[in-house]
């Protein structure tokens, strides 16, 4: 049986997961003046990478279900930073 924090907490990766999703396919359309070489490599790290956070915060939570409700808040708050930082670093030509 799933908590109600679980149910967030699996909907906001999934909802960070499209959002990342949308970015990469907004990246691709705006690629022209990068090279494709240079972009795929980040690109597929950055899937990577949520992965591996998606599974470790699954691990973490199933671990310490107490804490998950300020891990959440904490993990939302990065979520705005790299996508912050993403579209910075890919934003200029």
């Amino acid at each position: 049986m799933k908590t109600q924090t679980e149910g967030k907490a699996e909907q906001m990766f999934k909802n960070f997961g499209k959002k990342i999703d949308a970015f990469i396919a907004d990246f691709k359309g705006s690629t022209d003046n990068l090279k494709k070489e240079e972009v795929e490599p980040r690109v597929e790290e950055l899937k990577h990478s949520f992965e591996k956070l998606e599974a470790q915060a699954k691990e973490f939570k199933e671990n310490n279900k107490d804490k998950w409700d300020e891990i959440e808040k904490e993990l939302k708050e990065a979520g705005k930073s790299l996508k912050n930082a993403l579209e910075t670093a890919f934003s200029k030509k």
